[in-house]
């Protein structure tokens, strides 16, 4: 006889919660515990919200220890919440299964993996019209979606300031792949209502792109009410200052999740070749054309790839974009295969030199 699963409280299918996600938590076994979405991560601690509320829980210390930093909680993460007291902060017992989960290489030269968001279904990847404008990096951000097994929808934001707003979405288009492209303002409305189509219950969707893009200014628009912290543009740049410092999902209701990001610097990709071929569908496609299983796309006789530049079909400019983020991946691989080895030759130095430490058995 299949058991009858749970009654799913109607505030947590607000938070995104579904049968799925019932299941994997009854099978887990977690006694004692309750589902909870991670709201807003912090230093020490994590806003979570419940069926019941919001709570500010904890990490056990020896969790830091043994996983480090990467098995952490992030921000969209279901976890299983032990209520201890209602004096003690309920602690984080264990992380769900992510279904998706958006992360980045770490700022700067060290070799490790940030993760940005997990469970997310939609990335809104934002992109002002303004000096923000960059086709290459919107093909990061979406290679960062395709890698993560998230939707990527692009939108251009501030076309009040441009008078052809239909050639940008055009260019953008080519670089797009299958992801939709829109053009829309904060400021004045115009098309917002477009982003609707990919929201809805149960749905989470993050907000992702550089400070100033208008990250912030759309989701207050979609919220109806000034929540989230913005600036005036500043004089002379026509850009907003953004003033999102932390990560934070906001639920919708019946409409769905929202998580908001701070501005991101840069973005350096973590994953492999294999998550570019998406986004750089047609230039995989020419690479089975070439005269040359090996070819490299770059001088090779009978490339298709150099060809279709030649006669216009592709933009020189597109595929200096795909050899630039191959070259950024492969070097990644190659730090990150050192990284592991040289990990590897130190836990065996720390092992040997604890048997030298051994007492010796003593003779009889």
């Amino acid at each position: 006889m299949t058991e009858t699963p749970a009654h799913i409280p109607p505030e947590l299918r607000a938070l995104g919660w579904d049968e799925e996600w019932q299941a994997v938590f009854l099978e887990a076994g977690r006694e004692g515990t309750q589902p909870a979405r991670l709201a807003v991560p912090r230093k020490k601690s994590y806003t979570v919200m419940t069926a019941t509320g919001e709570h500010e829980a904890v990490v056990p210390g020896k969790t830091w220890h043994t996983q480090g930093a990467a098995g952490q909680p992030v921000v969209g993460d279901w976890v299983a919440l032990e209520v201890v007291s209602d004096t003690a902060s309920p602690v984080i017992r264990a992380i769900l299964p992510r279904r998706t989960i958006l992360t980045r290489k770490m700022p700067g030269e060290k070799v490790a993996e940030q993760f940005v968001a997990a469970n997310v279904d939609v990335l809104f990847i934002v992109c002002g019209l303004d000096q923000d404008y960059n086709v290459r990096r919107i093909e990061r951000y979406l290679a960062l979606a395709r890698e993560g097994g998230v939707k990527p929808v692009v939108l251009l934001n501030k076309e009040d300031l441009v008078e052809d707003a239909a050639r940008f979405r055009d260019e953008v288009t080519e670089s797009a792949g299958e992801a939709a492209v829109l053009s829309m303002s904060a400021k004045d409305g115009t098309n917002l209502e477009a982003l609707e189509m990919f929201l809805g219950a149960g749905v989470t969707a993050a907000f992702i792109g550089s400070s100033g893009a208008g990250k912030s200014t759309l989701i207050n628009a979609l919220l109806g009410e000034e929540r989230q912290d913005t600036q005036e543009v500043i004089e002379g740049t026509d850009r907003g200052k953004h003033t999102t410092t932390r990560r934070e999902l906001i639920p919708l209701g019946d409409r769905g999740i929202l998580i908001d990001t701070p501005g991101l610097r840069e973005i350096q990709l973590w994953g492999d070749e294999s998550s570019l071929d998406d986004i750089f569908a047609d230039i995989a496609a020419l690479t089975e054309h070439c005269r040359f299983r090996d070819c490299s796309h770059t001088s090779e006789p009978g490339c298709a790839v150099l060809e279709a530049v030649e006669s216009g079909e592709l933009s020189e400019k597109r595929v200096e974009s795909y050899h630039k983020l191959s070259r950024e991946l492969r070097h990644l691989a190659t730090r990150r295969n050192e990284q592991a080895r040289l990990e590897e030759k130190q836990k065996n130095k720390r092992f040997h030199k604890m048997i030298r430490k051994s007492p010796k058995p003593r003779p009889w």
